[in-house]
């Protein structure tokens, strides 16, 4: 399953959450403010951006629905433990991007 640790207010966050729905891969979202030990976690992996996404041993930070996609074309998670789920949202971008930076 993809892991996406993020912030309330991150645009980059919720595009990347909105592009895993839209590409029917399942995920679960980890809010840092609420879990003290995900702000430290991800630092020592050194990321310093939101979001950060793990998927299986691949991780990156930042919206980058490029992989998103190629997560979706395979039809499994890159862990390669089960197929997708299938769930549908809808999707749009009404803020402009700009990152969000770890405090």
């Amino acid at each position: 399953m993809v892991t996406v640790y993020g912030r309330s207010g991150c645009v980059q966050c919720d595009a990347t959450i909105r592009t895993l729905e839209i590409k029917r891969v399942e995920h679960r979202y980890v809010e840092i403010d609420e879990v003290p030990a995900a702000a430290g976690f991800i630092r020592s992996l050194g990321h310093l951006q939101l979001p950060v996404v793990m998927a299986g041993l691949m991780q990156w930070s930042g919206f980058r629905p490029d992989l998103i996609v190629e997560m979706a074309r395979r039809g499994w998670c890159l862990a390669g433990l089960h197929p997708v789920s299938y769930r549908v949202c809808k999707f749009s971008f009404s803020r402009a991007f700009e990152p969000v930076y770890l405090a």
